[in-house]
């Protein structure tokens, strides 16, 4: 429900249950989870429920008062956080005091677009967000006081630039059909082979360049966690018990990511061992996301399956059957980051990811014909496709500028596939009326060929019955 004052954006409804103590017991784990949801009234319950499914966004409709306003506020709400709890971002503010990205109003509207607006939360999100980059990165990395997490400051540590290449996280190249960001970590033990503090590095990045455009920070993302089956339909994951200083970093994390959480899917074989485990897991994700979190048991075909329930594409989900991670949309992803980081290219000129709306121009992949807009698309084809056939070239001309206008009325961009391993829009209204053009005359063409074909097959049924007919007559007669 847009504009919603859910519950669960109220600061004492995030007190009414205590966290399970370390090592966590089962009962304890189940009724911290049970009461995280019994804690909300009815209509946020179904909200929350509504939103995991991608049928419901709980973001607030933004006004440009709403905008000032909050940001207003959120300054004076930074100012009075007493400064133990606030290191890093006062350093920088020391440091920095004229470039520090902290300051920065659209950093500060990622912020409050995660907790909903609610300018308290906000800032105190991010102010725990710059002290978590300094705890994972270092102290004397200063830097990263001035300017958000880049591409080169992964590279710099082996271990972590290694886990991020080695894809067991990738952030897809789509959208799920709400408009949200999908995030997903593939649960193999080599992951478990990397230390805490590289894959939170490679998370934090991710997670952060997942909401660069406002559509994402609106919509929150997904996140989701599969196990990769092997050859033999087994899978090898046996997670040892994390440490407690393990735990409270992963805590941190999520109570300083700068992207609204709406899913988060943890999805393990049904058996006691992961049972055991997914217990666990509900003690990391912290206090607010217990809420948003989804446990999914069985095979690996009946988790993808269960995934499709909340709008998310199994066939798309970058794995095979045989267990092989698909890395060649990851690699170009991180590629495409690069340059935007190096400022070679801007952000607007590489399309990350489509938005809903956007139109997409691609020969080959069956995924784009499955996106949102490129559905939406197809639908206002068909349905001119009559009036095209009956017009002449002018009225030809101003249908597919009609068709242009429906999709930018939508704030849908067209956006097409650059060879060199990213999207990018497509700006040029001549090019546009092209690929509109041709997408018509291809439509055309299919419906032809498809009319064609349903006249042959009713033909021969019909040839198939009269020799029936004629079969059986002479039967008769024959008799």
């Amino acid at each position: 429900m847009k504009g919603s004052t859910s519950s669960e954006n109220c600061a004492t409804n995030d007190h009414n249950t205590v966290m399970p103590e370390y090592p966590p017991e089962p009962d304890k784990v189940d009724a911290f989870l049970l009461n995280a949801m019994l804690s909300l009234s009815v209509q946020d319950r179904n909200e929350i429920t509504e939103e995991i499914h991608g049928v419901r966004c709980l973001a607030r409709d933004e006004t440009p008062e709403l905008l000032e306003q909050s940001l207003s506020k959120m300054s004076t709400a930074l100012e009075h956080i007493p400064p133990v709890e606030k290191k890093a971002y006062s350093k920088s503010k020391e440091l920095f005091p004229l470039t520090t990205y902290s300051i920065d109003s659209d950093f500060r509207l990622r912020m409050l677009r995660c907790e909903l607006f609610d300018v308290l939360k906000a800032s105190t999100r991010l102010v725990k967000y710059m002290d978590f980059v300094m705890e994972i990165f270092g102290q004397d990395r200063v830097e990263l006081l001035e300017r958000p997490i880049h591409l080169k400051d992964l590279e710099e540590e082996e271990e972590t630039y290694n886990f991020l290449r080695s894809g067991l996280l990738q952030l897809l190249s789509y959208r799920d059909r709400s408009g949200r960001r999908i995030g997903v970590a593939f649960l193999t033990n080599e992951m478990l082979s990397y230390s805490v503090k590289p894959r939170l590095r490679v998370f934090t990045y991710i997670w952060l360049t997942a909401s660069n455009d406002i559509e994402s920070q609106k919509k929150g993302m997904v996140g989701i966690s599969l196990p990769v089956q092997s050859p033999g339909g087994d899978v090898s994951f046996s997670p040892p018990m994390p440490s407690k200083e393990d735990i409270m970093l992963q805590q941190k994390f999520y109570s300083a990511c700068p992207t609204r959480i709406c899913a988060l899917h943890f999805c393990f074989p049904d058996s006691f061992f992961y049972t055991a485990c997914w217990k666990l897991v509900a003690l990391t994700v912290g206090e607010k996301n217990k809420r948003r979190l989804k446990f999914n048991m069985g095979t690996v075909i009946e988790l993808k399956y269960d995934l499709m329930s909340y709008g998310i594409l199994p066939d798309l989900l970058p794995s095979t059957e045989t267990g092989n991670i698909k890395l060649k949309n990851h690699l170009q992803w991180i590629q495409a980051r690069k340059l935007i980081d190096e400022k070679k290219y801007n952000q607007d000129s590489i399309v990350e990811c489509p938005a809903l709306y956007d139109v997409v121009f691609k020969k080959a992949g069956k995924s784009w014909r499955l996106h949102p807009g490129d559905v939406y698309f197809r639908g206002l084809i068909e349905s001119k496709h009559k009036e095209h056939l009956m017009s002449n070239q002018t009225e030809k001309k101003e249908l597919i500028w009609l068709i242009v206008e429906e999709i930018e009325s939508r704030k849908g961009r067209f956006v097409a596939w650059d060879e060199r391993g990213w999207w990018v829009e497509v700006r040029e209204r001549s090019e546009i009326r092209k690929k509109v053009a041709i997408a018509l005359r291809n439509f055309n063409s299919r419906h032809k060929l498809t009319q064609k074909r349903q006249s042959c097959e009713n033909s021969a049924t019909t040839f198939v019955t009269k020799k029936r007919k004629q079969c059986h007559c002479g039967l008769c007669l024959s008799g």
